[in-house]
């Protein structure tokens, strides 16, 4: 039996640069994907939610009006292994706690803009919340997925899942100059401090290979 990520993988391999989604907002201004686009937004969004705390099975929410973004993070959690717990955007807060209560569900991909919810009227103002724009958006020079799109553009497979559940693990995490070269720092005095948040690469600089700084003495 097809899934559907079998099913947008046979659409992009027929169809390739063709449009897959269009929006037209109030304003005038459009967005539209195809669906190799469609399909490259829906991988960085797997990798983003996989970086969270969360298990393969494990229920999300989703609750946001109509947009791009919005398939690429349904797909994206797929890939994920994740299981899609829709709100209608009409619900009532007492309906929304019911599910939410029924399903177990850990995390929150909420909607942005004049037509988003908000979630603090259906009990939600402290759910782990990411919204559906930051889990599909181009990666920034200074996350650990902006080397996905140099990988892209090479032709090489995509990669990064170690490198995200590593900085879950890590302090800090220095690039050299070419990106190609990474050291990672523990501080062994936070072991015991587990609400930590996930730390971002710092700025890239050159830093010596694990060998070469075992070579020059320099011991963590």
């Amino acid at each position: 039996m097809a899934t559907l990520l079998d099913l947008l993988d046979s659409a992009l391999a027929r169809y390739g640069e063709r449009q897959a989604l269009g929006l037209r907002r109030d304003d005038g201004t459009t967005t539209s994907w195809s669906y190799r686009e469609l399909d490259r937004r829906a991988r960085i969004a797997a990798w983003r939610l996989r970086a969270l705390d969360l298990e393969p099975g494990d229920r999300i929410l989703t609750w946001s009006p109509s947009a791009p973004a919005l398939p690429a993070a349904y797909f994206g959690a797929m890939h994920a292994r994740l299981i899609l717990v829709p709100l209608d955007l009409r619900m009532s807060p007492d309906a929304i706690e019911m599910i939410v209560r029924a399903s177990g569900a850990r995390h929150l991909i909420l909607g942005t803009g004049r037509e988003a919810p908000d979630p603090r009227e259906a009990g939600l103002g402290e759910f782990p919340t990411t919204t559906v724009e930051a889990l599909s958006e181009e990666p920034t020079e200074d996350d650990p997925l902006s080397h996905l799109t140099h990988r892209e553009a090479e032709g090489k497979r995509p990669g990064g899942f170690g490198m995200l559940l590593t900085a879950k693990l890590v302090d800090e995490v220095h690039y050299n100059e070419r990106g190609n070269e990474v050291f990672l720092v523990k501080h062994l005095d936070k072991l015991k401090d587990k609400k930590r948040s996930a730390p971002r690469p710092t700025a890239r600089k050159r830093v010596l290979p694990f060998g070469n700084q075992r070579k020059a003495g320099n011991h963590a």
